[in-house]
């Protein structure tokens, strides 16, 4: 991650981004159980009136304007999955993903000191459940039950997950590909798009 640059934003996202109202941060943690690198994700609840039911790395609104992104990706995590800021080292940030939500989110990469057993939601009002997922699992072409989608010439891929059949999807389907490509050195998403 050291030598990962986070892409500028396209020139086609600028509108997106002018228009994005809600500055947020997102923690995409790893940590290593039984010899396998594995992420952290929440899935939302379904009643929310955004993003209901999406699955995603814990994060959100930044609580001000003066909140530095990494501050705010690290309380949003411990309010939704109880991982404490200090078990925490930031490998790197992943590139500016605005929605169409109208957030303009800073994805960042950390490790966990630790395996940090099951988790549970620290945030019932919002988050449904806390699961993680072996790195592997994205990258093994058997579960990539994987539909690539484009949007505005970005390539972002969907899995779903098989647990739930929760969709991983949109701007986490992105920050999950970006984070792929540095782990691979190669654009599994794309190579899979080409494939169709």
């Amino acid at each position: 991650m050291a030598t990962h640059k986070p892409r500028q934003p396209a020139r086609f996202l600028k509108p997106l981004i002018d228009a994005a109202t809600t500055r947020a941060a997102v923690l995409a943690p790893l940590f290593e159980r039984d010899g396998q690198w594995h992420m952290v994700f929440v899935e939302k609840r379904q009643d929310l009136r955004k993003h209901a039911g999406d699955v995603a790395f814990p994060g959100g609104a930044a609580q001000d304007k003066s909140e530095e992104p990494w501050l705010t990706a690290l309380r949003e995590c411990e309010e939704e999955t109880g991982i404490a800021p200090d078990t925490v080292t930031q490998l790197g940030p992943l590139s500016v993903i605005p929605t169409m939500t109208g957030y303009l989110v800073q994805p960042f990469v950390g490790v966990l000191q630790a395996d940090p057993g099951p988790l549970q939601t620290g945030d019932p009002g919002e988050v449904a459940r806390v699961f993680t997922e072996r790195v592997d699992w994205f990258l093994d072409p058997a579960n990539r039950w994987l539909k690539v989608h484009f949007w505005q010439g970005w390539p972002y891929p969907e899995w779903r997950h098989p647990s739930t059949g929760a969709r991983i999807w949109g701007a986490t389907g992105m920050m999950i590909n970006e984070l792929l490509r540095i782990w691979t050195d190669t654009d599994v998403v794309l190579e899979a798009a080409q494939a169709l």
